[in-house]
């Protein structure tokens, strides 16, 4: 994982593969609605059985998680700096993570920092570009 600043185009350059991750994940979600509903409309009249009930709630999951990953997650790989709003630190059980919130709603998730060089180049890089900091 590599996250840079450009100072000439004012942007922050995240080289990861979270983009065709976030795009299979779409990919995988929708065959599982698809599955769901293809399972539910070929009962033809028959009654509902606790296996068609456990893909509906299947469905449900699937349709709210696209939902999500569509409005709210951001897999931008080039990211000006006029549309960051600051950087993120959550702390969850002990692991730090870390996502640029952007001004539109959506984050971005920066995973794949393996060491404490990687996070310290990337707290140089942010404040090299003068985001601010957002404590969870």
């Amino acid at each position: 994982m590599k996250v840079t600043y450009n100072q000439q185009e004012e942007t922050i350059e995240i080289e990861d593969k979270t983009k065709i991750h976030i795009f299979l994940f779409k990919i995988l979600t929708l065959v599982i609605i698809w599955n769901a509903g293809l399972h539910v409309y070929l009962l033809n009249n028959r009654s509902l059985s606790s296996v068609s009930y456990a893909w509906i709630f299947i469905s449900i999951l699937s349709l709210i998680t696209l939902l999500f990953l569509i409005f709210k997650k951001s897999s931008l790989e080039k990211i000006p700096l006029e549309r960051i709003r600051g950087l993120k630190r959550k702390d969850f059980f002990g692991r730090r993570s870390l996502s640029l919130i952007l001004k539109n709603g959506k984050s971005r998730d920066i995973i794949y920092l393996k060491n404490q060089s990687e996070i310290a180049e990337l707290n140089k890089t942010i404040s090299a570009a003068r985001i601010t900091t957002i404590d969870a």
